[in-house]
């Protein structure tokens, strides 16, 4: 039966599950060679064949893996292997094996989540789902799930996280309230992000009646929190006299203070209203 390896590196780990009249094989990307990775593979490899419907039961077939620490193959090397595979009686299987690492780490996140209720640790484990990794499918409904446990918690970047994914509809309908109000939990948290984007959110009536005044209230606090856009926003509403009176003094404080805080538009505003007002200092 033919080992099927991936190119590039001189380790390899290979299953293969075998069957009276099949033998089914996989190749994967090479990892670290040790035991713990060899456990996984053949945990999820054998997991695999049976949910992508390549074997009714695991009772009928045996797996195993192995490390295949020779195989050094070109990319000519592996096609003349993959041209010479008999399909009548092997079929090669396109199994993603989960590096230990990474589902380690992702099982520790789920018990300090789960069983330790560790809200930060349910915001990180969202996190991992939102980004297909440690160990976890890219899928934006769980990410919603966890985050939504780590709001709960007291945890405030899980709130933003919730936030955001009701804003953009992923994983969660597309709820412009709803987003509001997870940015608000946040922001009285002391996120600064969520701070400006209840700001925003208030100043354009999204998710809720326009309040510019509100909505500077918060820019302020995020500009508080060091966030430079809210500084640059409370710059601007100062200068174009927009909710607020015209105060193009205060504008220029608060574009200096987003230029100090590393905006490059703060910088550039900060210098316009400079060159227009010669007598502002």
């Amino acid at each position: 039966m033919p080992v099927l390896a991936d190119v590039g590196k001189p380790v390899y780990v290979a299953c293969w599950a075998h069957q009276t009249d099949k033998n089914r094989v996989m190749w994967t990307r090479p990892f670290v060679a040790n035991d713990n990775e060899i456990s996984a593979a053949k945990e999820q490899f054998a997991g695999y064949i049976v949910n992508a419907g390549y074997v009714k039961s695991l009772s009928v077939v045996s797996t195993s893996c192995v490390w295949n620490k020779k195989s050094e193959k070109t990319v000519a090397d592996i096609n003349r292997i993959k041209a010479s595979f008999n399909y009548s009686t092997d079929i090669g299987v396109n199994f993603i094996y989960k590096p230990f690492s990474e589902v380690s780490a992702g099982k520790q996140l789920h018990v300090q989540c789960e069983v330790h209720k560790t809200a930060a640790s349910c915001t990180a484990y969202g996190l991992a789902f939102e980004q297909g990794n440690r160990g976890q499918d890219k899928d934006d409904t769980q990410a919603a799930a966890y985050y939504q446990m780590g709001c709960g918690m007291g945890d405030p970047v899980g709130c933003r996280n919730l936030a955001i994914l009701y804003a953009e509809g992923r994983g969660v309908p597309v709820d412009h309230a709803a987003a509001r109000r997870f940015y608000e939990k946040a922001c009285n948290g002391g996120e600064a992000l969520s701070c400006y984007n209840l700001g925003v959110a208030h100043a354009t009536g999204t998710g809720g009646p326009t309040d510019v005044a509100q909505g500077l209230a918060f820019y302020q606090k995020a500009c508080d929190l060091k966030f430079a856009n809210g500084c640059n926003n409370l710059g601007w509403h100062y200068e174009t006299g927009t909710g607020i009176a015209a105060d193009r003094a205060k504008g220029l404080k608060f574009y200096g203070q987003a230029c100090d805080l590393g905006s490059t538009v703060g910088c550039n505003n900060l210098a316009l209203l400079k060159s227009q007002n010669p007598d502002l200092s």
